[in-house]
C-alpha cells in the first residue's frame, strides 16, 4: 500500500515538475527573453544574460525535482567544472535531462540542437537567443563553433547524439572527434549515472523507477588532443582513435547504488 502511493505521488511529481518546465519555458521564450534582449548591451552582452537566466531555471528545476525527492542529485568535481572556458564538454547521454543538468552547472554554456527546435513554437526564441547552433550543414556547424570557442564558451555535445538504450553497449558518433580534431580544442569529459535508470530512451516519462534516483554527475579529466594530431594520421583515423578514448573516459558499468 505504501509502495503504491509512493509511486503514485511521485509519478505526480514528475509530471508537475515537467508541465512546470514547459510552462516556463514558454515564459522564458514570449515574455522574459525578449524583455532582456532590449537591455543595453552588445550582443554577447545579450546572449550571456539569456544563458545566465537558462542555467539559473534549469538550476531551479533540478533543485526541485531533488527535493520533491524524484532525484539525489550529486555533481562531483564541480570545482574543476568552474575553470572551464573555450573548451567541448562531451557526455554520455542516460537520460532526458541530462542537459538540463549540465547547463546548470555551466551558466555560459553553448549547445548543438537539433535544428528543428529552431522552428519549434515553445523553445525556438530560447534556442536562437541563447545562441545555440543548430546541427545543420558540416562546414556551417564548424564555422558556429569555432566562433563558439573563440568567445571562450563551453560548448556541450553528446557524441551518441541519442539518449542510451538501457542494457545496450554505449555506441559514440564521430562528429564531436572531427570538431576537436579540426579546431585543436581540448576536451572535458563528464560521465553521468542515474540508478536507477529514469526518464531513459523508449520509455514514457510516467514510467518512473521504483525508487528515487541517484543522479551523479562526475567531472573527469581532460582529454589533450596533441597525440591524435599528426600529417601521417589521416583525419578519419584520428577521429575514430579519439573517439574511442572519449569512450574510455565516459563508459560505466552501473552499481546496484551510487
Amino acid at each position: 500500500m505504501l509502495k503504491s502511493i509512493n509511486t503514485g505521488w511521485r509519478v505526480l511529481a514528475t509530471g508537475f515538475c515537467f508541465a512546470c518546465f514547459g510552462i516556463g519555458g514558454l515564459i522564458l521564450g514570449l515574455i522574459v527573453i525578449p524583455l532582456v534582449t532590449l537591455l543595453p548591451g552588445s550582443e554577447d552582452t545579450s546572449r550571456n544574460r539569456v544563458r545566465w537566466i537558462i542555467s539559473s531555471n534549469f538550476k531551479f528545476f533540478f533543485g526541485m525535482m531533488h527535493y520533491l525527492g524524484l532525484v539525489k542529485y550529486k555533481v562531483a568535481g564541480k570545482e574543476l567544472l568552474a575553470e572551464d572556458k573555450g573548451c567541448l564538454v562531451i557526455a554520455n547521454h542516460p537520460s532526458l535531462i541530462d542537459v538540463v543538468s549540465l547547463i546548470s552547472i555551466y551558466p555560459q554554456a553553448c549547445c548543438i540542437v537539433k535544428k528543428e527546435l529552431f522552428n519549434n513554437f515553445f523553445v525556438k526564441r530560447v534556442v536562437s537567443r541563447a545562441g545555440y547552433i543548430p546541427n545543420d550543414e558540416p562546414e556551417k556547424l564548424l564555422e558556429n563553433c569555432a566562433a563558439s570557442l573563440a568567445r571562450g564558451d563551453v560548448l556541450i555535445i553528446f557524441p551518441e547524439g541519442t539518449r542510451t538504450v538501457p542494457g545496450k553497449e554505449m555506441v559514440l558518433q564521430r562528429g564531436a572527434a572531427h570538431i576537436a580534431l579540426r579546431l585543436k580544442c581540448p576536451i572535458r569529459t563528464i560521465q553521468i549515472r542515474v540508478w536507477p535508470s529514469t526518464l531513459t530512451k523508449n520509455r514514457p516519462w510516467y514510467k518512473i523507477a521504483e525508487r528515487r534516483s541517484d543522479f551523479v554527475v562526475t567531472a573527469k579529466d581532460f582529454l589533450e588532443i596533441d597525440e591524435f594530431i599528426s600529417e601521417s594520421i589521416p583525419l578519419s583515423l584520428a577521429a575514430r582513435q579519439l573517439t574511442r578514448k572519449m569512450k574510455e573516459n565516459i563508459n560505466i558499468d552501473l552499481p546496484t547504488t551510487l
